[in-house]
């Protein structure tokens, strides 16, 4: 371009990724935000009925709407994101599959065995979350 810096507009094809950028990880904060809260909040809730504080049908449409939330938001994110990041995500789900698929039975068999404790659902679960977590970064930023 020419011209003085004041007369100089800017890219506008970057000046549209940084927006649309920014739009996606807002997006992303406002999801993870919501999803950490319906998850304190199914919870907390959950705690009141198993307490006698609160009746039990109170937890289906808790439930309910944890699920909608989450599956609006597993929609919302996909249809935004472009078909690298899609390769990304779905490497890094298949892989932590794979961890979780071949980690219970492997536990289990080693605790009928009387070696280990029982499988904790929720040990597995977190490993789960760290190796699709670890493969999509490694995917992700492998080229930088």
């Amino acid at each position: 371009m020419t011209g003085t810096p004041e007369t100089v507009t800017p890219n506008i094809g970057e000046t549209s990724n940084q927006s649309r950028r920014k739009r996606f990880w807002s997006f992303l904060a406002v999801g993870l935000a919501g999803g950490a809260l319906a998850g304190a909040g199914a919870g907390f809730f959950s705690q009141m009925v198993r307490h006698g504080d609160a009746p039990v049908w109170l937890i289906i449409p808790i439930m309910a709407a944890v699920l909608g939330f989450l599956g609006w938001f597993t929609v919302a994110y996909f249809r935004r994101i472009d078909e690298l990041d899609l390769a990304d995500n779905l490497w890094a789900c298949m892989i932590a599959f794979y961890a979780y698929w071949i980690t219970l039975p492997c536990w289990q068999i080693l605790h009928d065995l009387g070696l280990v404790r029982a499988p904790h659902q929720w040990a597995i679960w977190i490993m789960t979350g760290v190796v699709v977590t670890v493969v999509y970064l490694w995917r992700r930023f492998r080229t930088l």
